[in-house]
C-alpha cells in the first residue's frame, strides 16, 4: 500500500558492516512497579509454564512459506471490474471502402462479458458488413449485410462468448466495409463495455544472489552454518549454480531431505506422524520424513515411537550450529531470509518499506532492528513468532537479565549506565519471552532491543500485550510477524518537536531519547489460510491501572489500525503483503479472533474477548 504520510521523510537506511495442558491463572501485576523492580517483567514466565519440550500442537500444519504471505492467501474470487471506452470518428463510409476506428484500453481484464454499441448512418444497411477485432487479432461478426433496405445499425450487440477469456488490454479495431454501389454513410461513434476478472500485475522477476556475495555482504565463512544452509538450499533445487533466493531457502526448510537443518514445523509434522502410536519406518512418506524416521529409530527396529523420535529431536536441538542435524526454528529462518532478501527484493515481512531517518538497520540471528542513530533506541524490532516455535521451545531455556550493549553499536549504542537511576525500565520490544531457544533468549537482552518504558506500562498492560500475543500465536496455530518500535507524538498524535524530547543518560547527558508512545502490530497467517492483522499505540505513561480489567480497557483504547500506525511512523510495515489483501485487513482498528480453548489461554481471551 501507499504511504500518504509527509510529515515524516524518508531516508535511506543504511546497514550496519500442543501446549501444557494445565490452564494458566490470570497474571497478578505488581502493586506498584518502579524502576527497582526487574525491568521488562513479563507474567507468563511465572504465572504460565512453557509447553513441554516438543508436545505436538493439536494441529500440525504445513510450512507455508512466510515470504509469500498475502501471495498465497485466498480471499475468494477477485471482485468483476467493468471498464468502458468510446470513439466518435464520424467517419465516412464509401461505396466498396472499408472505414475502420479504433479503441485503446490500458486495463488488463479477462472477459466473461463484452457488449458493444454502434451509431452507423447508411441507406441501405444490407451493403454493410461490421467487424471487430481483438488486440489477439480475434474476429467476430456483427452485422453480415443483414437488415436489407432498412436504414441505419444502432444499438448494442452481445460479444460476450465470441471474445470470453480474451483480455481487453491492447487496441479493438471495429471494420465497417460497404460491400456494395450507391448507397454511403457515416460511422458516427461506437463504444466497448468490458466485464471480467482483472489480472494479476506481473510480479518482477526474482534474481537470485550468489553466494559468496551474501557471505561477503555479512562476514560468513565457508564451512559456517550460514554457508551450509545456503548451500544445502543451493543444491535442493537439482541445479546449484552458487545462486539463492528467498523461495529456494523457504522449500529447502520446508522438505529438507538431507536433514541437515530441521524447522519447527517439519518436527511438529514429524510427531505428528508418531502422536497416536508406533509407526513403521517404511510406512513414512519417501524423502524427509522417512529419512527422519531412519535416523530416530534408536533401537533400529523399523518402527519409529513418539519417545524415540523425542529423544532424537531433543539431541538435535541439544547439537549446536557445528553438528551433522541442526534445529533452524522459524524465528531464526526468518531474519536469514530477510538478509536474502536485501539482495533479491522478494517479499519480505521483517523489514518495513519506507526508510526512517537516522537509522541504521541491524540484524541479529533472531530479529531486525531499526535503530535511532540520535535517540538510541529502535525505530522498530521486527521478528517471526510460530506456534511450531513455540512447542519445540525446549523447557530449560532460562531469563537471566544479562543486560548488555550492542557490540555492533558499540560506543554510539544505548549503554547500561545511560538507564541506571533513570526511573525508567530497560523496555524489551521483542519480549524476551517470545524467545524459541536460549540464544535467542540472550539475544533479547541487547540494549539496541530496549528502549526507556515507565514501569507502570511495561510490567502492566504491555506486559498483558505480550502474553497475550504469545497465547493467541499459540492458541491458533499461527505464524506471526511481529513488529514493536517507540513513537515520538505530541499531543495530538502529531511528529514531537525536537526540542521536546526527553532525554535520559549517563551523568546526566542528552543520551538516549524516551518515546512518548509504544506501539506492536502483528500479521497472523492462520492454518486455514486466513490472514489478519492488529496493531496498539500505548502511551508510556504512569497512569495504568493497577487490576487486570482496567489493564485491559487500557489495550482496548489503544487500538488502532495498522493503516493508522503506518501514518504515525512513516513506513510500510507489511509491505510483502499482497496491494488487495492489505487493503481489506490492514484497516480494521478492531479485528476479532476466534481462541480455540479459550479458558486455557485466559490472557489472550482478556484482550480479544470470545463470545
Amino acid at each position: 500500500m501507499r504511504l500518504d504520510s509527509p510529515s515524516v521523510p524518508n531516508a535511506p537506511r543504511t546497514p550496519a558492516a500442543t501446549p501444557s495442558s494445565a490452564p494458566a491463572p490470570a497474571a497478578t501485576p505488581p502493586a506498584s512497579p518502579s524502576s527497582s523492580a526487574r525491568s521488562d517483567q513479563f507474567q507468563a514466565n511465572t504465572a504460565r509454564l512453557p509447553p513441554s519440550d516438543g508436545v505436538p500442537t493439536t494441529a500440525p500444519q504445513q510450512r507455508i512459506p512466510q515470504r509469500s504471505l498475502g501471495f498465497d492467501v485466498v480471499e475468494g474470487a477477485a471482485e468483476p471490474q467493468t471498464v468502458s471506452k468510446s470513439a466518435a470518428p464520424a467517419a465516412p463510409i464509401k461505396d466498396y471502402q472499408t472505414t475502420s476506428s479504433t479503441i485503446h484500453f490500458d486495463e488488463d481484464v479477462d472477459l466473461s462479458n463484452l457488449k458493444a454499441n454502434l451509431d452507423v448512418s447508411h441507406t441501405w444497411r444490407g451493403d454493410l458488413v461490421v467487424k471487430l477485432t481483438s488486440p489477439s487479432g480475434k474476429t467476430a461478426t456483427l452485422s453480415d449485410r443483414a437488415g436489407g433496405s432498412a436504414d441505419d445499425i444502432k444499438g448494442d450487440f452481445d460479444l460476450s462468448e465470441a471474445f470470453k477469456g480474451e483480455s481487453t488490454k491492447g487496441d479493438w479495431t471495429l471494420t465497417v466495409e460497404d460491400k456494395a454501389a450507391r448507397d454511403e454513410g457515416t460511422l458516427n461513434a461506437w463504444s466497448l463495455e468490458a466485464t471480467g476478472t482483472p489480472k494479476e500485475p506481473p510480479k518482477p522477476a526474482v534474481v537470485p544472489v550468489a553466494i559468496s556475495d551474501v557471505e561477503s555482504r555479512y562476514g560468513w565463512s565457508a564451512g559456517s552454518w550460514q554457508d551450509k544452509l545456503l548451500q544445502a538450499a543451493d543444491k535442493k533445487t537439482g541445479s546449484p549454480d552458487g545462486k539463492v533466493t528467498v523461495q529456494e531457502m523457504d522449500d529447502y526448510l520446508a522438505a529438507p531431505d538431507d536433514l541437515q537443518f530441521l524447522s519447527s514445523g517439519v518436527m511438529q509434522q514429524e510427531r505428528a506422524q508418531v502422536a497416536g502410536g508406533a509407526k513403521q519406518v517404511a510406512d513414512f512418506d519417501a524423502g524427509w520424513q522417512r529419512s527422519m524416521a531412519q535416523a530416530a529409530d534408536g533401537n533400529h527396529d523399523g518402527s519409529l515411537t513418539s519417545t524415540e523420535l523425542n529423544s532424537y529431536l531433543t539431541g538435535v536441538k541439544n547439537a549446536g550450529t557445528g553438528a551433522a542435524t541442526q534445529w533452524m526454528p522459524d524465528q531464526k529462518a526468518a531474519p536469514f531470509d530477510s538478509r536474502i532478501a536485501d539482495f533479491t527484493k522478494e517479499a519480505d515481512f521483517l523489514t518495513p518499506a519506507g526508510g526512517l531517518p537516522n537509522s541504521t538497520l541491524l540484524s541479529k540471528n533472531y530479529m531486525r532492528i531499526s535503530e535511532d542513530t540520535q535517540k538510541r533506541v529502535p525505530q522498530w524490532v521486527s521478528y517471526s513468532l510460530t506456534a511450531a516455535d513455540i512447542a519445540e521451545r525446549p523447557a530449560g531455556v532460562q531469563r537471566k537479565d544479562n543486560f548488555k550493549a550492542d557490540p555492533e553499536l558499540g560506543a554510539n549504542g544505548s549503554q547500561l549506565n545511560d538507564y541506571k537511576g533513570s526511573g525508567f525500565d530497560r523496555g524489551h520490544q521483542r519480549p524476551a519471552a517470545d524467545s524459541v531457544n536460549q540464544e535467542s533468549m540472550d539475544e533479547s537482552f541487547l540494549l539496541s532491543n530496549m528502549a526507556p518504558q515507565e514501569g507502570a506500562l511495561n510490567q502492566r498492560s504491555w506486559a498483558l500485550l505480550e502474553q497475550a500475543t504469545n497465547e493467541l500465536v499459540e492458541a491458533t496455530g499461527a505464524k506471526a510477524t511481529i513488529i514493536t518500535g517507540g513513537l515520538f507524538l505530541d499531543k495530538d498524535g502529531n511528529p514531537l518537536p525536537p526540542d521536546q524530547t526527553k532525554w535520559i543518560g549517563a551523568g546526566g547527558q542528552k543520551r538516549v531519547g524516551v518515546p512518548t508512545d509504544f506501539f506492536k502490530a502483528a500479521v497472523l497467517q492462520f492454518p486455514d489460510g486466513s490472514v489478519k492483522t492488529f496493531a496498539y499505540i500505548c502511551p508510556n505513561t504512569t497512569n495504568v491501572g493497577n487490576k487486570q480489567p482496567e489493564q485491559a480497557a487500557f489495550l482496548r483504547n489503544s487500538r488502532v489500525s495498522v493503516d493508522q500506525l503506518e501514518q504515525k511512523l512513516g513506513e510500510d510495515l507489511f509491505a510483502g503483503l499482497d496491494p488487495e489483501v492489505a487493503a481489506k485487513i490492514e484497516a480494521d482498528a478492531t479485528p476479532s479472533f476466534a481462541i480455540p480453548n479459550a479458558q486455557n489461554f485466559k490472557f489472550a481471551s482478556v484482550v480479544w474477548p470470545q463470545g
